[in-house]
């Protein structure tokens, strides 16, 4: 007897690029929703804002909007934004956190920070990296990670 899928709910938002989804993930007020509308303008597609559902589906991580939420992402200033949703679920590449440095020595570190894995989900992972969502180019930043470290 095969075990269902255990769901998961986190706290966050989802965007997906070329098919493959990028969870952002931080403390409340960090910028997760600011970050995914910037990615959302250059071609990325919306999964999910606030809450996000991951499920295991074969040796892959989807992430998916939670069933009965509404299609609108919630930013500051601005409010709700009506979105047309990515194809889902997408299967989840990249979890980043967004963490603004705090110290001389994180700035002055040169690798990844705190290049890690997320999960389990089902007792399947996905890399993790830790971004400072103040940097004047964390798109860039974003889409090399994806390219980089994005299964």
């Amino acid at each position: 007897m095969t075990s269902k899928p255990t769901p998961q709910i986190v706290q966050g938002t989802a965007v997906a690029l070329n098919g493959r989804a990028i969870l952002l993930i931080g403390s409340p007020g960090v910028g997760k929703s600011e970050l995914a509308m910037a990615l959302i303008e250059q071609g990325a597609q919306f999964v999910a804002d606030d809450l996000v559902h991951l499920c295991a589906l074969g040796d892959k991580i989807m992430a998916n909007m939670v069933q009965g939420r509404q299609h609108q992402m919630s930013l500051r200033e601005i409010g709700l934004v009506d979105m047309e949703q990515a194809v889902s679920p997408v299967p989840l590449a990249l979890v980043i956190e967004l963490a603004p440095v705090t110290s001389l020595e994180q700035w002055t570190h040169f690798g990844p920070r705190l290049l890690d894995t997320y999960g389990p989900i089902d007792g399947l992972y996905c890399p993790q990296l830790t971004l400072d969502p103040r940097s004047q180019i964390i798109l860039s930043k974003v889409r090399l990670a994806l390219e980089r470290w994005g299964h």
